[in-house]
């Protein structure tokens, strides 16, 4: 049997490693300093991969209410935000493949 490479037996495989929810709003809530707490419990409240549709459950889960769990020392008004780079990043690539590991 032949080892060598023909275009009959050749593919080419192509990841692009995106964002995803659970991953961009750690990587996110910690650009915007919010304490480990608050991030878990973000993440608590959502049940999807994609960052878009987090972003609305956050607001639905938070509505009118820009700190989820406002307490001293927490960031105040930075859910909107969060929200707001959520949808941007939306089907950005990711930073590295350890990132998609973090879904």
């Amino acid at each position: 049997m032949s080892t060598a490479a023909t275009a009959a037996h050749t593919a080419m495989v192509c990841n692009t490693v995106t964002y995803c929810a659970r991953s961009a709003i750690r990587e996110l809530g910690g650009a915007l300093d919010f304490p480990a707490p608050v991030i878990d419990r973000l993440l608590a409240a959502i049940d999807t991969h994609e960052p878009t549709a987090a972003a609305a459950q956050l607001e639905a889960q938070f509505p009118g209410d820009p700190d989820p769990a406002p307490r001293p020392g927490e960031p105040s008004g930075a859910l909107a935000t969060l929200t707001d780079l959520l949808r941007r990043i939306d089907g950005c690539r990711a930073i590295s493949p350890s990132t998609a590991a973090a879904c």
